[in-house]
């Protein structure tokens, strides 16, 4: 089992919380065990006992429960509080608990309104269920285009979109759609007529609206963001490594060189290429420590990675706000 960390290598334990403060010590003690947690301190372990923490912290013995508990219904930790604290090992998991709590919070407070006017909970449950048959239903109609300027970009985001998997997505990079307006395609601008719903990222917001505007069709920009555990594993890579940076196409790459920037990122040497020719990627690969590969180049670049040499994929995903966001546009195109 890991072992945990002190409470603080500088603070003594007795001395976290502020007695004198308008916050509960409760609130106080949950605040700091929570930000423990999500710092690692406790990763894979569990929490002291609540004997041990009440000692530590100089608190009662409820005061550390009530903390517990709050941790425990936010989805921190998991077991019974009293016998056994885990710590939630993955911020998968953490996220899975805390989605799960808001989502019984949200269904309790619809079923004790509901009960509130006289339903019995089998009433409750008849019209969930049909609500819920009605919304798959009305989802498996709808039809979303994603507009982005790369064919990697698209496909990736086009693929793995946290959406109903019902919903009909249909990729078109912009060039396509600027040719198609212009030239007049059948198939382009039907498929825009038909549409209900549009999504690109900010960076070509305006200019797809400009293209789009006679069919008067939602848009919804889309923030676009590194993955967290991309970025991570970059960071870890020594200053002084030659790397490289291998995409089918040149904005791809550009992309990526711009975030590297963005975020400080800086190595000794840094090779690259948008080439398809094998050779060239080979040669390239041989002369790196780490590869950043483009989703769609990730399988070309693996059969050349050797055991000393890692290979990273450079993925980009929409941020949460804009998830919710396309998910609430696409709730209220069948609202009615």
């Amino acid at each position: 089992m890991a072992e945990t960390k002190p409470a603080s290598s500088a603070v003594p334990a007795a001395d976290i919380l502020d007695r004198s403060a308008a916050d509960p010590l409760y609130l106080q003690l949950k605040a700091h065990f929570a930000e423990r947690i999500l710092q690692g301190d406790y990763t894979g372990s569990k929490l002291p006992t609540v004997r041990d923490a009440a000692s530590a912290y100089g608190v009662s013995m409820n005061t550390v429960l009530r903390a517990y508990e709050g941790l425990r219904q936010d989805g921190y930790i998991s077991g019974t509080v009293g016998r056994g604290t885990f710590v939630t090992t993955t911020k998968e998991e953490l996220h899975r608990h805390n989605r799960g709590y808001q989502l019984q919070t949200f269904i309790r407070h619809a079923l004790e309104e509901a009960l509130s006017f006289g339903y019995t909970l089998d009433d409750f449950a008849r019209e969930v269920e049909s609500f819920i048959a009605r919304k798959r239903e009305n989802l498996a109609q709808i039809q979303l285009i994603f507009i982005e300027c790369n064919i990697e970009q698209l496909r990736y985001f086009t693929e793995h979109l946290d959406l109903d998997p019902s919903i009909h997505r249909i990729p078109l990079l912009l060039a396509d759609l600027q040719e198609g307006i212009r030239s007049g395609d059948k198939i382009v601008l039907d498929t825009v007529k038909k549409s209900d719903l549009i999504l690109t990222s900010f960076y070509h917001m305006r200019e797809v609206a400009e293209l789009i505007h006679r069919w008067e069709k939602p848009l919804i920009g889309i923030n676009l963001e590194p993955e967290i555990s991309t970025i991570v594993e970059i960071a870890k890579i020594p200053t002084d490594s030659t790397i490289g940076i291998v995409t089918s196409s040149e904005k791809f790459l550009n992309i990526i060189k711009e975030e590297l920037h963005r975020l400080n990122l800086n190595f000794s040497s840094i090779l690259e290429t948008t080439s398809r020719d094998e050779e060239t990627i080979m040669h390239l690969v041989s002369r790196c420590s780490t590869i950043l590969v483009s989703p769609k180049q990730k399988r070309i670049v693996s059969q050349y990675v050797g055991k000393e040499q890692k290979i990273i994929e450079f993925i980009f995903t929409p941020d949460r706000t804009s998830i919710n966001n396309i998910k609430v546009a696409v709730m209220e195109l069948h609202a009615r």
